[in-house]
C-alpha cells in the first residue's frame, strides 16, 4: 500500500493511497484498512469498490467513519461512500481544448516516409479507395497501461492473440475525416480482408490509400517487424492495382516495408489518439505539413534485423562473461542504425502546407531520417 503526500490542493494521485494493478484482494478489509483507489480493477478478479462497497455500507459491515476522507471525498455523486457535506466540487472538462491538443500532437507526430510527388492529395480528385486497418471506424491504440476508453466509446476492436487484452480503435475515423477534407470525390471504402477484391476497387480510383497496423502492448514483444494478418500481401495487391498508392503506417515502431521501392508515399502516423483521423487527413490533403522527426531506423530488408534467436543468444553469451569482459560490452558503442532529424521532411511546426506543396517534402527520394541501409542492430 502506497501513500503519498503531494499538494493539499485538487484529486491529486500521489496523495491517494492505492495499490498496484491486480493487487486488491477485498472489499471490507482493503476499505477499513485506509486503500481509497482500485487501481487497474480490470485486472483484479472482480470490482471490490463499486458495487461491493457500496452494498458493505448499506449492509452496515463498513462505517462511513471508518472510511479515509479521501474515499468519501472522491467518490462518484451516486455511490454511497460520496457524502454530501465533505464533497468538493469538480469543475467541468474542457472538451473543446482537450480535442485541440489531442490534434495538434497528432498532426506533429505524422512522420513522412516517402513521396514522390502524389502527396499532398489534389483537391480536384474525383475518386479515391480507402483500404484496410478499420479506417472507417477509427484508428489503433496502443495496449497496456496507455490504453484507455475513449470518449465516445470503443469505435472498433479486435482480439488480440497470445496476449491479453484487446485491440481498440479510438473513434477518430480517417475515412470520414477524408471525405470531409474532400468533398466533391467520391471515396470508397473495403475492409482489406481479402486483397483480391480490395485491389478491384483500389483500380478504379485515381489514388488509393491503404492502412496498416501493427498491434503492441506492455508485457508481450513483438515476435519480428513484420506487419502482423498478413497485411503486406494486401499493399502489394494494392500498389500492383493503382500506381498512385498511399500507404498509411499505424505501428508502435519500425516495421518491414518489403513493398517500400514500389509505393508512392507512406506515412507512419503511430498511434495517433482521439483526434489522430483528422490529423491523417489534413497531412494527406495538403491542409497541414508533416513535421514529425523520426527517431527510429526503418530497415530495407530483413537481414538488416537481429532476430529473436540472435537476441537470446547474445545474452547467454553476456551473462557468461567475466564482470570485466560484461563492463567493457557494456560500455562499447551500441552498433544500432540511429536516425536523425532531416529538414527534408519538415521538422518544424511553423512550416507551412505551402512548404510541403513547394517540395520540402522530399518528393523525389524518401525522408533520410526515416529509411537506413545500415544493419539494424540490437544492443542486448
Amino acid at each position: 500500500m502506497v501513500a503519498g503526500s503531494g499538494s493539499q490542493k485538487g484529486l491529486a494521485l500521489s496523495r491517494l493511497r492505492h495499490v498496484d494493478w491486480g493487487a486488491v484482494h477485498s472489499t471490507i478489509r482493503a476499505a477499513m484498512a485506509g486503500l481509497d483507489q482500485e487501481s487497474g480493477q480490470q485486472l483484479d478478479i472482480k470490482n471490490f469498490f463499486e458495487a461491493s462497497l457500496a452494498q458493505a455500507l448499506a449492509d452496515g459491515e463498513v462505517q462511513r467513519r471508518g472510511l479515509t476522507k479521501w474515499t468519501a471525498e472522491f467518490s462518484p455523486p451516486s455511490s454511497p461512500a460520496a457524502s454530501t457535506t465533505s464533497r468538493r466540487g469538480f469543475e467541468a472538462i474542457d472538451v473543446a481544448a482537450s480535442d485541440r491538443t489531442a490534434l495538434e500532437v497528432a498532426q506533429e507526430g505524422i512522420v513522412l516516409l516517402k513521396n514522390t510527388g502524389i502527396l499532398p492529395l489534389s483537391g480536384n480528385v474525383t475518386r479515391l479507395a480507402v483500404i484496410g486497418a478499420h479506417a472507417d471506424k477509427g484508428v489503433l491504440s496502443g495496449g497496456g497501461s496507455s490504453q484507455v476508453v475513449p470518449r465516445g466509446g470503443v469505435a472498433a476492436s479486435e482480439p488480440s492473440k497470445g496476449v491479453d487484452g484487446a485491440l481498440i480503435f479510438d473513434p477518430s475515423s480517417p475515412l470520414e475525416s477524408i471525405r470531409s477534407q474532400l468533398p466533391r470525390a467520391q471515396v470508397e471504402y473495403d475492409d482489406g480482408s481479402n486483397p483480391e477484391r480490395a485491389a478491384k476497387i483500389a483500380a478504379k480510383a485515381e489514388t488509393a490509400i491503404v492502412f496498416v497496423d501493427q498491434w503492441m502492448t506492455e508485457t508481450a514483444d513483438a515476435p519480428d517487424l513484420t506487419l502482423p494478418n498478413g497485411q503486406d500481401r494486401l499493399v502489394e495487391a494494392i500498389v500492383r492495382a493503382n500506381p498512385r498508392t498511399v500507404v498509411v503506417l499505424e505501428t508502435g515502431g519500425p516495421v518491414l516495408m518489403p513493398w517500400f521501392g514500389r509505393a508512392p508515399a507512406v506515412l507512419e502516423a503511430w498511434y495517433s489518439g482521439q483526434k489522430g483521423g483528422e490529423a491523417i487527413a489534413d497531412v494527406l490533403c495538403g491542409a497541414v505539413n508533416p513535421s514529425g522527426d523520426c527517431r527510429s531506423a526503418f530497415p530495407l530488408a530483413k537481414p538488416n534485423c537481429r532476430t529473436p534467436g540472435c537476441l537470446a543468444i547474445r545474452k547467454a553469451h553476456r551473462s557468461a562473461l567475466s564482470g570485466e569482459a560484461a563492463a567493457m560490452a557494456r560500455s562499447s558503442p551500441p552498433t544500432t542504425a540511429r536516425a536523425r532529424p532531416s529538414a527534408t521532411n519538415g521538422s518544424r511546426r511553423n512550416r507551412s502546407a505551402r512548404s510541403f506543396r513547394s517540395g520540402l517534402a522530399s518528393p523525389t527520394r524518401p525522408s533520410a531520417c526515416a529509411i537506413s541501409r545500415l544493419s539494424l542492430m540490437a544492443t542486448a
